[in-house]
């Protein structure tokens, strides 16, 4: 709690109205006096100076002093400035002259006001605004903040007179600093050079979220002998209007543009930082070369208000991912295989918003533009990509690497050699659908439909124009292979393309069977699903499968197929033995 202004003045011998009856004033006058002081008896000449004169900077303390009031007169000293937009801000103090007349800030405390103690700066550091919520900012570092101090007899809140007036000029400029706006590639920033010549250490000064251009302090610390780039970052001329994303690469751009400049010696370079700009500051010491010193300035050791990104992972492996006939657009086996370092397309194929509603009619064209948009991503790296099909998704991999170009590996899980449930098409190319006998159905013993004899074989009759030319195809092929799928015979489909294949001279496929294991081989640890509803037959059916051989199988084709896409999409190398 502030003492009372009286026992201030007290303590201090000033402004005492006791029973004194004669006050000496300069000069040999003698002033009778009653009880209390009558001021308006004298008339003295009020100065109020202060040192350095004229104009200085923003950063230097100035000496305050006011001279020619009577020996302990009480005064209010006020400052107020304007800044660029017109707020006004303001401060005031009050005071006791010593027993000279003289009221000199360095030796004389505040008795209350907007700070009371010794403060010779006070009147600077204290201004408020006098609408709430503005912040005192320099806008335009070429023109000073004029400030204005007054004098006034007595204390508020008792009427009071001007005794004496200054302006007093506080610039951002040393002499012969130079500013230098900086529109270098994607920077945007200003450059202050000391006056003398260089070079000099090189400093690059980030401020807060506020956004925009502020350089009242790099050309501060210009005039101490430092080459400073005051830097901008987002909502400023082009640069990004949000933080949402910040690309730590734009930073870095502007470090060796200091770098590299004649005026600012190396190795490195020092950073400062406030707030938002202190957590930049501190990503960037982290990230970059060419760092030699940071100050951060109440910054957050976490990103806040945004992503920070820096040299983004080279490209990724690309993998197409089909699922089975059930239609709609399932992403989880892609979204676990993101993780562990491949770019995945989760792809719908009918049933899905606005695709067809029905297999009747499949067109490979819609497939080709799937590839291609992954090709031409920029984080998925080329020359082309891998398939992942499982079922009717493995038929339609199968198509896709025997028709289009660009594909570099394809893994079939469990999935035919011919076209099945509906015509396939490609530029004129059809494909039509293997015949079915649906007198080939059995019902199991718990009355669920077994379809696997149903497709006719693609080696006999006109059934044949349905197997896929899987001799087309330039890839690799890796056939994961349930031994006990019951949904069709995915085993001798294998067989069948390897034999294909290897008739036409291509290499002979990789071809790994799981005994005991069904139709819908999973990622790890998904449970078995020995039945359910046939989305194209329209009735449960059994898929098969032993519930532990089936989740052994499920672990090792998992790893299986990570293992031959890194290989053959110029990912992590190295095969791993099957272990079942």
């Amino acid at each position: 709690m502030l003492a009372s202004s009286q026992a201030l003045l007290s303590h201090f011998g000033f402004c005492r109205w006791g029973p004194a009856r004669w006050v000496q004033l300069a000069g040999p006058l003698k002033l009778r006096i009653g009880n209390p002081v009558s001021w308006t008896t004298v008339r003295l000449v009020t100065t109020l100076t202060l040192e350095p004169a004229g104009r200085c900077r923003w950063d230097e303390p100035v000496r305050i002093a006011v001279r020619g009031l009577a020996p302990g007169q009480p005064v209010t000293l006020r400052a107020s400035l304007r800044d660029e937009r017109g707020a006004l801000f303001r401060a005031h103090a009050r005071y006791c002259a010593d027993a000279a007349g003289m009221l000199d800030l360095q030796r004389a405390p505040a008795l209350g006001g907007s700070f009371a103690g010794l403060e010779p700066m006070g009147l600077f550091w204290a201004l408020e605004p006098e609408k709430p919520l503005l912040r005192l900012v320099k806008r335009d570092v070429q023109t000073p903040f004029v400030v204005e101090l007054e004098v006034l007899d007595g204390h508020e809140p008792a009427t009071q007179r001007l005794l004496g007036r200054a302006v007093h000029e506080r610039d951002f400029l040393a002499p012969g600093v130079r500013r230098e706006p900086v529109r270098a590639g994607r920077v945007r920033a200003t450059l202050f050079l000391p006056p003398e010549p260089g070079p000099f250490p090189g400093i690059v000064d980030i401020l807060g979220a506020g956004g925009g251009l502020l350089e009242y302090r790099a050309s501060l610390l210009a005039g101490k002998g430092f080459a400073v780039m005051a830097l901008a970052y987002y909502n400023y001329e082009d640069l990004p209007k949000s933080m949402e994303n910040l690309h730590l690469e734009y930073f870095e751009e502007a470090v060796n543009y200091l770098l590299n400049h004649p005026q600012v010696k190396g190795p490195g370079v020092g950073l400062l930082g406030i707030s938002k700009g202190g957590e930049l500051c501190l990503s960037m010491a982290s990230f970059l070369k060419g760092i030699t010193a940071a100050v951060i300035i109440n910054g957050s050791v976490a990103r806040v208000g945004g992503n920070l990104h820096y040299k983004e992972p080279v490209p990724f492996p690309g993998i197409v991912d089909i699922s089975a006939a059930g239609g709609g657009l399932l992403e989880y086996r892609a979204s676990l295989l993101a993780g562990k370092g491949f770019a995945v397309m989760a792809l719908a194929y009918y049933n899905y918003e606005d695709l067809p509603k029905s297999l009747r009619h499949v067109h490979l064209e819609y497939f080709e533009e799937a590839v291609n948009y992954l090709l031409n991503h920029p984080q998925v790296k080329g020359p082309g990509v891998g398939l992942l099909g499982i079922s009717k998704g493995g038929e339609l991999c199968l198509s896709m690497a025997s028709f289009l170009k660009g594909i570099t590996a394809a893994v079939i899980i469990n999935g035919s050699v011919v076209s099945v449930w509906g015509t396939l098409h490609y530029k004129g190319e059809i494909l039509p659908p293997v015949g079915l006998n649906q007198n080939r159905i059995k019902i199991t013993k718990d009355g669920f439909v077994d379809i696997v004899e149903v497709l006719n074989s693609p080696l006999e009759g006109p059934d044949q124009k349905s197997f896929i030319p899987v001799e087309r195809a330039e890839c690799p092929f890796l056939f994961l292979v349930g031994q006990d799928d019951h949904n069709w015979k995915s085993e001798f489909y294998a067989n069948e393309a390897s034999k294909r294949l290897q008739a036409h001279g291509k290499a002979k496929p990789q071809v790994i069977c799981y005994p005991g294991t069904g139709h819908y081989i999973e990622p790890p640890y998904f449970p078995l699903c020995p039945a359910s509803l046939h989305t194209l037959v329209g009735t449960p059916v059994i898929w098969g499968g032993e519930p532990r051989a089936h989740a052994r199988a499920q672990v090792d084709a998992w790893q299986q197929l990570q293992t031959f896409f890194h290989k053959h999409l110029g990912g992590k190398k190295g095969t791993i033995p099957a272990k079942l």
